[in-house]
């Protein structure tokens, strides 16, 4: 993937799903922050029934998204929810946002390789990673910061007609 030549294998995938496996995989760090992670899609609360099916490789949506809200979850305020937004018109938007806000210090350097601040355990290499994998996917990570509006970091992708 750094290299460019990742040779995507796109299938239908459902992003519901694989969100739904992530918040199954990160419980415990959400209660025992006191988080909700609210699932938005088209703006509507989601149910057992939903899906939201886009052309990708299920792998690589799982490792993006995985990284995006174990992030969140991470930065986010004790007690403050995480939400996930998607939508879809001639190109899906998702959204990944809480109430923490990234340090101005790493702004300018946030997607690249080693950057963390003030994480024990954290490498660096979470959003460099979640970065390559939106850009295999034929799509684009960027974030918007500040206090008043904690922190969102947004998927872009064109969508592929069947």
């Amino acid at each position: 993937m750094e290299r460019g030549k990742y040779p995507l294998e796109p299938v239908s995938v459902d992003i519901i799903k694989i969100l739904r496996q992530i918040f199954a995989q990160l419980d415990s760090v959400a209660t025992r922050k006191k988080i909700k992670t609210n699932l938005l899609v088209q703006g509507e609360v989601t149910n057992s029934e939903s899906t939201f099916i886009l052309q990708g490789e299920e792998s690589l949506f799982y490792c993006l998204f995985s990284n995006l809200i174990k992030n969140a979850l991470e930065a986010s305020p004790e007690g403050q929810n995480v939400e996930i937004t998607l939508s879809k018109d001639a190109s899906l938007t998702a959204e990944v946002k809480n109430k923490g806000v990234i340090p101005i210090e790493i702004q300018p350097r946030f997607f690249e390789k080693y950057v963390t601040h003030g994480k024990r355990s954290g490498t660096g290499l979470g959003v460099y990673s979640a970065k390559l994998m939106a850009k295999t996917l034929g799509g684009t990570l960027r974030f918007t910061s500040s206090q008043a509006q904690g922190t969102s970091l947004i998927f872009e992708m064109p969508l592929v007609s069947n």
